[in-house]
């Protein structure tokens, strides 16, 4: 009981954290964001319905059909090591980010 009323009369104290928006102003391609993922890189991707965006910890990429993506709008993304599978409505796209396969002999 006595704990009760000690933890009642302290002092308690918030705080604020940092928090920075990012829109398109900030190189998000579109305000509205379909999906969120984090890759094995620990870099963020988002989905938009203008291509997918890359957050690095500092800033913001992205890309859309200008950069090679063969449509613009992605609602999923999935990661597989180097492999990025992106969902779109016209169908599934598998995206290598990393380095590229030998050539076949």
């Amino acid at each position: 009981m006595l704990a009760l009323v000690l933890c009642q009369t302290l002092p308690v104290r918030g705080e604020r954290l940092p928090v920075t928006a990012f829109g398109a102003e900030e190189g998000l391609g579109h305000d509205h964001v379909r999906c969120a993922v984090r890759d094995a890189y620990d870099l963020l991707w988002f989905c938009t319905a203008v291509g997918l965006a890359r957050f690095d910890g500092a800033a913001m990429t992205s890309f859309g059909p200008d950069d090679g993506l063969p449509t613009a709008r992605v609602n999923d993304l999935a990661v597989f090591d180097d492999l990025y599978l992106a969902a779109t409505e016209d169908g599934l796209y598998a995206l290598q980010t990393g380095p590229s396969p030998p050539p076949a002999a």
